[in-house]
């Protein structure tokens, strides 16, 4: 697909220059200038000579595929370039697109700001549209949309390979995927970290003040290593005659640099090709033999160099953390469900540039989106959205239609707004820890779609599998959840976010949701049963706390302060009083944090957050209370799931292009 991108803009080059479609050109290559981006010179012959230009494309960040595929290319403006699956080829129906993703964006603006698909946007660079104004950006789509329906040849001008594509301008803007990415990258201060033991072999306390006393054995293992390599280096140089013109510390960074994965290249040194080939095998040889301390050696700079980065970039963290809960509120108040949340359709409202502590100070700035292809309002009848996630940041409830959602859940609204939720969660995981949340969990959704199409076709209940597909999501998500939150725990518990006014309102709202749903099922329980019967014993163990109903099991266990009962009755009570005890504990820390939330400026850890806004998406999204068929034969398998089989984490589905629901 890139080189469909790539020729657009050759094309959209051989216009401005006023020649033919026909015309020599070339398209070089040059070294890409950055992770994921390539540049690209065209070339074309113009009168006689060779014209040039540059442009810049990539696919847009970690998540490089969308619903439709996305691009970011750098061609005079920034631009992101997104070409639909099934190409779009009736020019009333582009538009209609064009307008219903813009109706989104203009619900929530101003509040939020939003970049829509504009035909405006890529237009202006022809010459033939040139003449149009800018001034009015929503008069200017109504002229080149007339001026291309009274002149369809113009069309032509929008289409990508077989169908129309989608344009967008961010040129003021970087996307948050940019900024993670940056925040994150390691790769060249390990290398310089490495580099600079230059002056640290041999010197042991020196590098136990940088990487601490528990590494100092490390430090004595890895400089005798280097004394032997340093002996054979010597000899290698002597039997060459260079022993005068080799200084000591060339033989160190050498070595370091062979650490470092790096050869040493003979372009950097005024030596003969055979000595530096005789070298890297030297070098080669020694690091193969030694490589399991060697490889130690490198994971405790690594944790250096990210612990040193973490601790430099914990406040912009934080900020960054703080509005997109922001947004997340402001969704909510807007009554607007994205449903496709992610780091790539969000993007920084601000100037980057102004100070290395901008991120750091969320009131300075805010996070705006772009991309609303399966977004809905919730506000009165609520469209069918297009069905589909990125599986990182998807749940199963993304993969069925409106009604499946509302036979099960009954409040659609909530459920779609809590999509949102589950993608936020994700994301400020990705952006504090730089790493997927969900690596194993997502690989269950093309399985659920799978199962969904099968059951389909069988005229085979929908929501069946929807509660089958959600119940194995959601026991994966949450023993992912939890390895990860443990993981990283240091961290998370470090970042401690200020949540702005809107996110501690719209939290505080679900947590008093839950804490009476609990109390309603404490209710159920407490009068179901048949071990405590009086009207005040019930109406006492729906007062008790937690500390109260502790001690009553305590009690009951050890068989101390309680009536005598048969050991079949004391088992029952025992184990209603172990789940009234859990129910009673979930009441009260939501309480603490209901609490807690009522403060200005009130502040949680990433960690603490993170568990709330998960606990309150998968209880709402996969409720203890379920009863899925145990009679059927489960509709699909997750027994063999692999990389192979599924489809790619990094692929965003349309869910429409293999489920037949109709």
């Amino acid at each position: 697909m890139i080189k469909y991108v790539i020729h657009y803009f050759l094309s959209l080059y051989k216009l401005q220059l006023g020649v033919e479609r026909r015309a020599s050109h070339h398209i070089d290559v040059i070294s890409p200038v950055s992770d994921g981006d390539s540049t690209y010179e065209l070339k074309v012959k113009a009168g006689g000579k060779w014209a040039s230009r540059r442009m810049t494309i990539a696919p847009l960040g970690e998540d490089s595929g969308s619903k439709s595929k996305c691009f970011k290319v750098i061609y005079d403006d920034v631009l992101v370039v997104k070409i639909p699956p099934v190409p779009i080829t009736n020019f009333e129906n582009y538009i209609q697109q064009t307008r219903a993703e813009r109706r989104i964006a203009d619900q929530l603006s101003p509040d939020i700001i939003c970049i829509a698909p504009g035909i405006y946007a890529i237009l202006k660079k022809i010459p033939s549209f040139s003449g149009i104004s800018e001034k009015n950006p929503e008069r200017s789509e109504d002229m080149c949309i007339n001026r291309l329906r009274m002149s369809p040849g113009f069309q032509e001008y929008l289409k990508i390979g077989e169908g129309f594509a989608f344009f967008m301008d961010l040129s003021k803007y970087s996307f948050l995927s940019n900024v993670i990415a940056q925040m994150h990258d390691t790769g060249n201060k390990v290398h310089e970290e490495i580099m600079s033991h230059i002056d640290i072999l041999g010197d042991p306390m020196s590098f136990e003040g940088v990487y601490g006393k528990e590494n100092t054995s490390l430090f004595f293992n890895v400089d005798t290593l280097y004394a032997e390599c340093d002996e054979q280096m010597t000899q290698l140089i002597a039997s060459y005659g260079l022993s005068s013109s080799v200084p000591a510390y060339k033989k160190k960074e050498w070595y370091l640099r062979r650490i470092n994965d790096m050869a040493v290249e003979k372009s950097r040194e005024n030596l003969s090709e055979s000595f530096i080939n005789n070298l890297n095998a030297l070098l080669d040889d020694f690091v193969h033999h030694n490589a399991p301390l060697l490889l130690q050696y490198r994971h405790i700079v690594e944790t250096h160099v990210h612990r040193k980065l973490f601790n430099q970039s914990i406040s912009q963290l934080s900020g960054i953390a703080a509005n997109i809960l922001k947004l997340l509120a402001g969704l909510r108040k807007k009554g607007i469900a994205i449903r496709d949340l992610k780091p790539d359709n969000v993007f920084i409202v601000g100037d980057l540039s102004a100070s290395p502590l901008f991120l750091a100070k969320p009131e300075k700035y805010s996070v705006g989106l772009i991309d609303f292809e399966t977004s809905v309002s919730l506000k009165g009848t609520i469209e069918q959205p297009l069905l589909g996630g990125t599986p990182s940041y998807a749940t199963p409830s993304h993969l069925f239609k409106n009604d499946v959602l509302l036979d099960v859940f009954g409040n659609l609204p909530h459920i779609l707004h809590l999509q949102d939720w589950h993608a936020i969660v994700v994301m400020m995981y990705k952006t504090i820890i730089g790493e997927r949340l969900f690596e194993q969990t997502n690989k269950f959704i093309p399985e659920i779609i799978r199962a969904a199409k099968k059951a389909a076709k069988n005229g085979e209940s929908l929501i069946e599998v929807f509660k089958q597909g959600s119940g194995i999501f959601w026991k994966e998500a949450q023993k992912e959840f939890e390895e990860r939150l443990t993981e990283h725990e240091e961290i998370l518990k470090a970042v401690k976010i200020t949540l702005p006014d809107e996110a501690r309102e719209m939290l505080k709202i679900e947590l008093l949701e839950e804490r009476a749903d609990i109390a309603a099922i404490m209710r159920e329980r407490i009068q179901s049963q048949k071990l405590f019967t009086s009207p005040k014993s019930r109406e006492d163990l729906m007062k008790a706390s937690y500390s109260v109903i502790a001690k009553v099991l305590s009690n009951w266990i050890r068989g101390v302060g309680v009536p005598a009962a048969s050991p079949e009755i004391r088992a029952r009570v025992i184990r209603f009083l172990r789940g009234l005890e859990d129910l009673k504990l979930k009441s009260e820390q939501k309480l603490s944090l209901i609490k807690a939330l009522e403060h200005e400026n009130a502040a949680l850890s990433s960690h603490t957050l993170s568990e709330v806004m998960f606990n309150v998406v998968m209880n709402t999204m996969y409720p203890t209370d379920w009863k899925v068929s145990e009679s059927r034969i489960p509709l699909f398998s997750t027994e063999n799931i692999s990389d192979e089989k599924s489809l790619s984490n990094e692929e965003t589905i349309a869910v429409e292009r293999t489920i037949l629901y109709d």
